[in-house]
């Protein structure tokens, strides 16, 4: 050892007062009360926070001086609350910190400790695995989760509908939603567990790359306590580099303190995936970039929720530099290691004892791994069970007569390498085989005397497969101290797997269901003989079947209850009501499901012949219900047509002098008749839930009139419509028929006269508040009557199908049911409040629909319309029409004409055609127009309703459409 010289120590000072100053810090640390600390961290226990947890084993905070406490975070409170409000002096945040500053807290962010976010996007797939489109679809995110947002503006994925959180990625796999944000540590892991199909979409794919997590103090806590600050700071880094180098036991010790939190795997999961967001072999731990941050505060202000001007200083901590320069510094130092070099002598002195103790240890565990290997042979040759050896350098497998025998070989056959021995497992075990031995090597550690017991099949000499039990362990380590040589023992299980098996089979034959278990390859591993006969096939074909011959989808049906359609061996087809019950290993791990299956067809049918009944029924109403306002229409018609008819006289008396008010009444008539015609035919005509977007304002005043006609003249109808967001997603005719519904019931219940009200209103929700809604923005409709009201016993059977108090033939009693099953589809509740003698009060809630941004009309002029119409007094309305919006007009009177034109005249950018026309249809026509001339946009027009028009060419959906009389604004609206 070098003499000590002052000069070399003053040519090196740095060097020279790190050390000093540690060997002070040993020297006087027992002397010195540990400074009491809290952090708070921003969430429950996890891996997440692993090197906070290693630096209190590892005693990295003593080191520094510190006793620190964890705190878990409670729901629902602001992680920056805790430190603002003074129960701990450091917590764990992300950047809405940036929030907290602007608003003036005194936060200070002291480290990086993930250099990105966890956030992600996890995106469900279609029937084709592909992931579902963002636009237009259902998207899961809090609103403050600002990278989110700001990655799909960056992508262009606007519009969406947001919805809150619910945490469930059962909502993503039921198709609630069509992505969630998620971070990338925790619901990945629930869902390929379930082996369920998603994509992960990072926002850093669009260069929105936000950091993760963050340490943080208040720069109260940082100018009082500057050096605890620094402290707590270097510890809690080293233990984050310490945790991600030995995550085995880090997620081992999280276990042992916390072991209700999360299982091992889960915490393994999670620390594979924080690994690449901390980067700690690329990026200083801890660093913070401030242009960084000045790029993630943009995104903030892009959003509103700072200011544009808003400074960073202050907000980023730096750490103190140190001042090395006072020669005065370094000789104190080095005065104080010269005390101490008397306690480092006798410490190395302890140091070097224990280091000749632990050699003679490991001398006398060669010598007993010698004389290991010179009794292997004997012990392999009287061993009463089958003995293996392996070296896993040279693949050499040494096996005892006994482990020969077992498998039907004689001592000097099977003589194999390891290589050859795994071709003898069971195709469908050797995966999981290889996988859970490489899971052992890679975990055993030197002093770990833990072995490993794992049963498979291994094939015989005659060919026959048996249940073996293997068990081993490590015997001896290379040089870099891994698994290099492994011995254990091999015995015969056949006889209590077929106990088990026999067990198994009780159990499913005493079952009265049809029962079978899948393992999780789809594979059916056993079945009841009710089962066997269930399905048309004998119990020994259905042994390694795919479970998909008998249901496809059966393997995906992993939920509680499903109904497949599924298939008999002689291609017959029957509905199958599923019941699953997954099977799991003591660790969590899939291993397969129990599934009862009952065959529901009969019910099925029954059901849906109820559900004809019930329509048809439905249908039935709505007729009487045009029986009974046919009178009031007629009446108002024949108004209609005296304003016209007037108006006309008018004209012709003036001579050509057209006065302007007289053609304004007769354009309101006329578009007054047409909007009665609609109401009519939409509320008659039968077809399936069509939802669209509707302004329910608007819907209750257009329908207003019918609804005054269901009534008598003894009851007074009020409306009320004080709904300020009124956007819902509804099928307007059966929502008119519902509102016609509740009148006449209400109506029904007041024979002596009374009032009815109807009111719309917002409504905030939360979870549960109605029914099983979830939390949301809903509009309420509600109708009220003061009529005679329900008993209790009513109430309770109210919505009860074939349920009435009415008389025998006058009513059906499928009103209300109907009503709530139509809202119930649409995503909503129903509600009832009635109290007899004090009237009844229907409330319909439903769900509030962001609106979709206005789009402004657009006319091209000089673009080329043909229009093709049969009835000339139309052509000559749909001409000046056109002619209005700058289009060039051409006309045909047929289809065939209508071909002619476009042949001859290149460049048409519009057809415009009648659907019922002699000879050629405007569907046929516009078929053809496609075909042959893709530029060309198609609208179709038809006074006959819809429904009727489809039943007829059912390929009409595919072209835009819309009702005569036409209207200028639906024109627009379909050439858009």
């Amino acid at each position: 050892m070098p003499p000590f010289r002052l000069t070399a120590l003053l040519a090196a000072p740095r060097r020279l007062l790190r050390v000093c100053v540690l060997a002070l810090a040993w020297a006087t640390a027992p002397a010195q009360a540990l400074d009491q600390v809290t952090i708070q961290l921003k969430w429950s226990h996890q891996f997440q926070f692993a090197g906070f947890y290693a630096a209190q084993a590892k005693g990295y905070y003593k080191e520094a001086g510190l006793e620190v406490n964890l705190l878990e975070l409670p729901r629902d409170v602001n992680p920056a609350d805790p430190v603002l409000n003074g129960n701990a002096q450091y917590g764990v945040h992300n950047t809405k910190l940036l929030v907290e500053r602007a608003h003036g807290k005194p936060v200070v962010v002291l480290a990086t400790l993930f250099q990105h976010s966890p956030a992600v996007l996890l995106v469900r797939h279609d029937e084709r695995a592909h992931p579902v489109p963002l636009k237009d679809g259902v998207l899961m995110f809090y609103p403050d989760n600002i990278e989110i947002p700001a990655f799909l503006r960056r992508i262009h994925a606007e519009p969406y509908r947001r919805v809150d959180p619910s945490n469930n990625p059962e909502d993503l796999v039921n198709g609630r939603v069509d992505a969630m944000a998620s971070y990338v540590t925790d619901n990945p892991f629930k869902l390929e567990r379930e082996h369920v199909g998603f994509s992960t979409i990072s926002p850093r794919s669009a260069g929105i790359d936000f950091y993760g997590d963050l340490l943080y103090t208040t720069e109260a806590e940082l100018s009082a306590h500057p050096r605890r600050a620094a402290a707590v700071r270097e510890a809690t880094l080293r233990g984050f580099v310490y945790a991600m180098a030995h995550p085995d036991e880090i997620a081992d010790l999280i276990r042992a303190r916390y072991p209700q939190r999360a299982t091992r795997a889960e915490l393994m999961y999670e620390a594979e995936h924080m690994a690449p967001l901390m980067e700690l072999e690329v990026v200083e731990p801890g660093y913070i970039n401030p242009a960084r941050w000045r790029a993630i505060a943009d995104q903030y202000v892009a959003f509103g929720q700072v200011p544009a001007n808003m400074s960073l200083e202050g907000f980023l901590y730096r750490p103190p530099s140190r001042d090395l320069s006072t020669v005065y510094a370094i000789l104190a130092a080095a005065s104080a290691l010269l005390l101490v070099v008397g306690g480092v002598a006798w410490r190395f002195a302890r140091l070097t004892a224990s280091l000749r103790a632990e050699r003679a240890a490991l001398r006398e565990t060669e010598e007993r791994l010698s004389g290991t290997e010179n009794l292997w042979g004997l012990a392999l040759e009287n061993a009463g069970e089958g003995m293996w050896h392996w070296d896993r350098g040279s693949g050499r497998l040494t096996l005892s007569a006994r482990y020969k025998e077992l498998l039907g070989y004689g001592p000097n056959e099977f003589e194999i390498d390891y290589n050859e021995w795994t071709r003898h497992l069971h195709p469908d075990d050797r995966p999981q085989f290889e996988h859970d031995l490489a899971d052992f090597l890679r975990r055993s550690e030197p002093g770990d005397n833990r072995g490993f017991a794992l049963e498979f099949r291994l094939r015989c000499k005659d060919g026959r497969y048996k249940w073996m039990m293997g068990r081993g362990l490590v015997i001896a380590r290379d040089g870099k101290r891994r698994p290099a040589r492994l011995a254990g023992g091999l015995a015969d299980i056949s006889a209590r797997k077929e106990a088990e098996e026999a067990r198994v089979r009780a159990v499913l034959e005493a079952s009265p269901e049809a029962m079978l278990v899948i393992d999780a390859g789809g594979r059916i591993r056993n079945a009841n003989q009710l089962c066997a006969s269930s399905f048309g096939y004998g119990l020994e074909e259905l042994d390694g079947m795919q479970a998909a011959r008998l249901a496809p989808g059966v393997q995906a049906a992993q939920e509680a209850n499903h109904v497949l359609s599924a298939y008999r061996k002689d291609g017959t087809r029957f509905w199958a009501h599923v019941v699953v019950d997954a099977i799991r290993d003591e660790a969590g791990q899939l291993l397969g499901f129990a599934k009862i299956t009952r065959d529901i067809t009969e019910k099925r049918r029954a059901a849906e012949e109820l559900e004809q009944a019930r329509e048809a029924l439905f249908q039935s109403q709505k007729l009487e219900a045009i029986g009974q306002l046919t009178g009031g229409i007629a009446h108002d018609f024949n108004n209609l047509l005296a304003v016209v008819s007037s108006g006309l006289d008018v004209i012709g008396a003036q001579g050509g002098q057209v006065d302007r008010r007289v053609v304004d009444s007769m354009r309101r008539a006329i578009e007054r008749g047409s909007s009665l015609t609609q109401q009519l035919l939409s509320f008659a005509r039968q077809q399936p839930l069509s939802p669209q977007p509707h302004r329910l304002n608007q819907l209750i005043a257009g329908f207003e009139s019918v609804l005054r006609r269901a009534t008598t003249k003894d009851i007074a109808l009020e409306i009320e419509l004080q709904a300020t967001q009124d956007a819902v997603l509804v099928d307007e005719a059966r929502f008119e028929a519902s509102l016609l519904n509740l009148v006449v019931n209400a109506r029904d219940a007041m024979p002596d006269g009374g009032l009815i009200r109807i009111c719309t209103a917002d409504a905030e929700l939360g979870a549960r508040a109605v029914g099983a809604l979830p939390a949301g923005r809903y509009v309420r409709v509600s109708v009220r009557d003061n009529g005679s009201g329900m008993s209790a016993a009513t109430r309770a059977r109210a919505f009860e199908p074939f349920y009435t108090t009415k008389p025998v033939g006058k009513g059906t009693g499928l009103g209300l049911s109907q009503v709530q099953g139509f809202i119930a589809q649409s995503g909503g509740e129903v509600t009832l409040d009635s109290e007899t003698g004090r009237g009844t009060a229907i409330h319909l809630f439903l769900p509030l629909q962001e609106a979709a941004p206005a789009v402004a009309a657009r006319r091209d002029d000089g673009e080329k319309v043909l229009i093709v119409e049969d009835e000339p007094d139309l052509m000559h309305l749909a001409s000046e029409l056109f002619r209005s919006m700058g289009y060039d007009v051409y006309s045909a009177a047929n289809g065939e004409d209508a071909l002619q034109v476009l042949e001859r005249t290149p460049g048409i950018d519009v057809l415009f055609s009648d659907v019922v026309m002699p000879g050629m249809s405007g569907v046929e026509l516009a078929r053809l127009a496609r075909q042959r001339y893709p530029a060309t946009r198609v609208v179709l027009a038809s006074g006959y309703p819809i429904p009727a028009l489809r039943a007829q060419q059912s390929d009409i959906d595919e072209f835009p459409y819309v009702s005569k009389p036409y209207r200028l604004s639906e024109i627009l609206k379909r050439l858009r």
